[in-house]
């Protein structure tokens, strides 16, 4: 993994930039079942909006794997799934991606997803934030297609609460799908 980052907060961002390259190995000549090439990339920057309490930011994220050796089918388990409020808010977890004839989610080898938004930060504790997600996930045999994502809009309320170290979040999404 190589991990770059000039965010300044983890929770309430308001400027920096971020850089993500991971590669993942299994199989092959280190022993098992499952032999795979994985790979993730990540560029995530947030810009201050001058004079103001408020953020631009943007999160693109492409992933892909591939299978090598004498099996080259991907385990169900490996694939990916998008969904949920760490992709695309607005749809449940793990509900988008490539489907089979009954119409459950079987998951893609590779899947790409963009994140942007406008954020407002009230106080040191609670931000509102306006929001864009666009992606999908594909099989080998698709290409990436902006003809062909999901995309949801909508509102985000992300309140902090020191007692649990964690934020609160509501979302308010609407996707057209």
């Amino acid at each position: 993994t190589i991990y770059y980052s000039t965010i300044d907060s983890p929770i309430f961002p308001s400027r920096g930039f971020k850089f993500l390259l991971n590669y993942r190995y299994s199989g092959g000549f280190l022993g098992g079942t499952v032999d795979l090439h994985k790979y993730r990339v990540e560029v995530t920057k947030f810009i201050p909006v001058p004079k103001t309490s408020h953020v631009i930011g943007a999160n693109l994220v492409y992933q892909k794997l591939t299978a090598f050796g004498p099996v080259q089918e991907v385990p169900f388990y490996e694939n990916y799934f998008l969904g949920g409020e760490r992709s695309i808010r607005g749809f449940d977890v793990y509900r988008i991606g490539p489907r089979n004839d009954s119409g459950a989610v079987f998951g893609g080898t590779k899947a790409f997803y963009l994140n942007l938004e406008y954020r407002i930060h009230l106080n040191e504790q609670i931000s509102f934030n306006f929001f864009g997600d666009f992606g999908n996930a594909y099989t080998p045999e698709q290409k990436i297609s902006l003809k062909n994502i999901y995309s949801s809009i909508g509102a985000e309320l992300k309140i902090f609460v020191p007692m649990l170290n964690v934020p609160f979040r509501l979302i308010f999404a609407y996707n057209p799908r």
